[in-house]
């Protein structure tokens, strides 16, 4: 027995012979109050089953305290049992990250009773949503905490409750009227949708301590005409100042602290300095006069619509540090016949390269195939109407739909404007197959497998083993047995939903596991393949299992 467990048993055994003469004046209690004495003794406690390795305790005060070191995930599927009893959330020292998963399908507040949370010093990172835990109006702490990641306390009390709402370094939201804010001195990052629709303010004043800036964080701020300071931005997420006076009337190359925001000027070339961090979403939209760029800054991602309608552009170089290629970054750019793309790029997104017709040779890495690239998104290369053959590493995972081998057939507006309706719509017949398409690589690559299932001619470089098609079943209860492929390291599972038209992967199984839960829901269709990972860093795949429907 531990020293104060045998202490309390000495005091009890001493109160039971003298009295309550001996014992604290707060623990005298009539026989009527007994069992709400016990109760207050009482706790309850658990561990998290996400992130990190976390555990709970919760006395009958409401009082529910946190402890452990790392990323702490905080969930309802924890606490769901206790979520009516929780009145406070103490996170003790030692978690960095912070993200809350409070939410509910039901739209009814997820912690009812929650009023009050207290961050630790050692949080820089908050993500995740308290936005059902409306009677929220106390949060302490969290003095170091200097990103937060989406709108966590969007629809608080807590979030509503002064006119500038400020958590550590980092500003969450203006809830004034004034027409001139001033961002405190000491703020990090502007947090998302920090100012989002408001009407009545025509400038703000950044601190020179304001690094990021988040995603809507002024979008729909009509009246906003002047950004003041901010010379040490160097990240804005997107539509951060989407549809504001003060971005649509640049009419200037403007920098942002180390961001370009957007460049406005007649010459045929332009190099971006070494020193911008950044390049803002549509900097160089409809430059009709822009005929090279080169890059020369450690940026990571050519932004959405970065370059669309650049009609004149025929030369873009980029520096190895490009990760991502992002949505409608070079879109209806006429007249790119050729571009090399990074080693180091594993993302090429959503119609990236879409309707750049005169596009005939793209290689990243130099042509080689153990690139560092993961990702083709839907329409990444439609309406590329010269693009006859296009390389696939092996490296690649996923490649959407239309991605490379359609086109748009007449190659006016209408044409284009049909196209696209049949591809949102998933009318795979009817839009116009590509003359002449070739993907090369290695066989049994994703790439392989995309040529196969869209009728574009594959030439492989070098031939890779076979794996076999997986065989499915699914039982009463909606979990799903994949049977065995020898050297598969793993599963994929598609599902399409009885109102989809196109497949989507759900989720990935790792061998030796073989069993993956279904939705449980009626008409769901559900396909599998196995994939092996190769020691050069590249993906094999079979071909799908046949098709499974939920009963």
């Amino acid at each position: 027995m531990c020293f104060r467990k045998k202490l309390w048993s000495i005091v009890l055994s001493a109160a039971l012979v003298l009295g309550t003469a001996i014992m604290p004046a707060n623990m005298i209690f009539a026989a009527s109050d007994n069992e709400s004495q016990l109760q207050a003794m009482a706790v309850k406690s658990g561990t998290l089953q996400y992130g990190d390795s976390f555990k709970w305790t919760l006395d009958s005060k409401g009082t529910l305290k946190i402890t452990g070191k790392g990323f702490l995930y905080l969930s309802l599927d924890d606490l769901g049992d206790i979520k009516n009893d929780i009145k406070k959330v103490v996170i003790g020292s030692g978690a960095k990250e912070i993200h809350f998963s409070f939410w509910s399908f039901s739209g009814d507040a997820s912690l009812p009773k929650l009023a009050e949370i207290s961050i630790p010093l050692t949080t820089k990172v908050l993500s995740g949503s308290l936005r059902e835990c409306e009677n929220l109006s106390v949060v302490t702490g969290g003095k170091n905490v200097e990103d937060i990641q989406g709108r966590v306390f969007e629809g608080t009390k807590w979030c509503q409750s002064t006119e500038h709402v400020v958590l550590g370094k980092t500003y969450i939201a203006y809830n004034g009227t004034g027409k001139n804010v001033v961002v405190p001195e000491g703020t990090v990052a502007v947090s998302e949708a920090a100012f989002q629709s408001n009407k009545t303010i025509e400038a703000v004043t950044l601190p020179v301590s304001v690094k990021k800036i988040g995603s809507y964080a002024f979008k729909d701020c009509s009246s906003l005409k002047k950004i003041h300071g901010g010379s040490s931005v160097t990240l804005i997420d997107y539509d951060a100042f989407l549809r504001t006076p003060w971005l649509d009337s640049l009419n200037e190359t403007t920098m942002l602290g180390k961001v370009l925001m957007k460049y406005k000027a007649t010459a045929k070339d332009y190099t971006v300095s070494e020193k911008v961090t950044q390049i803002y979403e549509g900097a160089f939209s409809k430059c009709d006069n822009l005929e090279s760029v080169t890059i020369k800054g450690k940026i990571t991602e050519i932004p959405r619509r970065a370059f669309e309608n650049c009609t004149s552009l025929k030369k873009i170089t980029m520096p190895n540090t490009v990760t991502n290629i992002a949505y409608g970054a070079f879109d209806h750019c006429s007249a790119l016949a050729k571009i090399s793309l990074p080693s180091r790029l594993k993302k090429i997104e959503t119609g990236a390269f879409i309707f750049c017709r005169s596009l005939q040779n793209v290689q990243v890495n130099g042509g080689k195939t153990n690139t560092k690239l993961q990702s083709i998104e839907d329409a990444a290369f439609a309406g590329c109407n010269n693009l006859k053959t296009l390389t696939i590493p092996w490296g690649v995972t996923t490649i959407g739909d239309y991605a490379y081998g359609y086109t748009d057939g007449g190659g006016d507006e209408n044409s284009e404007r049909d196209m696209v309706q049949k591809m949102m719509w998933g009318d795979e017949e009817s839009v116009p197959k590509l003359n002449a398409a070739n993907i090369i690589g290695i066989s049994q690559s994703l790439g392989h497998y995309y040529a196969k299932e869209n009728g574009i001619k594959f030439t492989a470089t070098k031939k890779g083993s076979a794996l076999k098609k997986p065989t499915v079943m699914i039982n009463n209860s909606g979990e799903l047995s994949i049977s065995k492929v020898v050297g598969a390291t793993g599963y994929e599972v598609y599902d399409k939903s009885p109102y989809d038209k196109h497949w989507c992967k759900a989720g990935t199984v790792k061998a030796p596991v073989r069993k993956y839960m279904t939705y449980e829901l009626k008409g769901y269709k559900y396909k599998v393949r196995a994939y092996r990972e190769t020691s050069t860093g590249g993906y094999q795949y079979s071909a799908f299992s046949k098709i499974k429907t939920t009963k």
